[in-house]
């Protein structure tokens, strides 16, 4: 099943969808990862269908943006992480050092990923997709 969610925001051919938990949430293996019933989850789609605010629509999520998203998200930071504690340990010998190092590491990371972030999301290449327009907005 697509990720489904109402349209909040649209701006030319960008939307901004909040998606919704539907009952069919409950038996999906990967509930317990997407929890979006447990607040508000927004994302940024392409509105290539000219969905309207208010609009139920249905989101594709490739399997390629899922795996980008992982990479930058979790593997990325992962591994500056460990980086940054070896090369630490390694110049100077102490653990603690190496453990800062690794903290600087991650936080110019996350610095630079805003502006990485703000790359991808103008580039248009690899955010979701409004598939399907399920039911016109009020």
């Amino acid at each position: 099943m697509s990720p489904a969610g109402i349209v909040v925001d649209v701006d030319k051919n960008i939307a901004t969808v909040e998606l919704v938990e539907f009952d069919e949430c409950e038996g999906c293996e990967f509930s317990r990862f997407c929890s979006v019933g447990k607040g508000e989850k927004k994302i940024i789609c392409k509105n290539n269908k000219g969905a309207n605010v208010g609009d139920l629509v249905e989101v594709d999520t490739s399997r390629r943006n899922l795996l980008l998203a992982g990479l930058i998200n979790f593997i990325f930071p992962l591994l500056l992480l460990v980086i940054g504690v070896l090369l630490g340990a390694k110049i100077w010998k102490s653990e603690l050092l190496g453990f800062l190092l690794a903290i600087s590491f991650i936080i110019l990371y996350f610095l630079l990923f805003r502006f990485i972030d703000r790359a991808i999301i103008k580039s248009g290449k690899i955010i979701p997709e409004i598939i399907n327009i399920k039911r016109q907005g009020e």
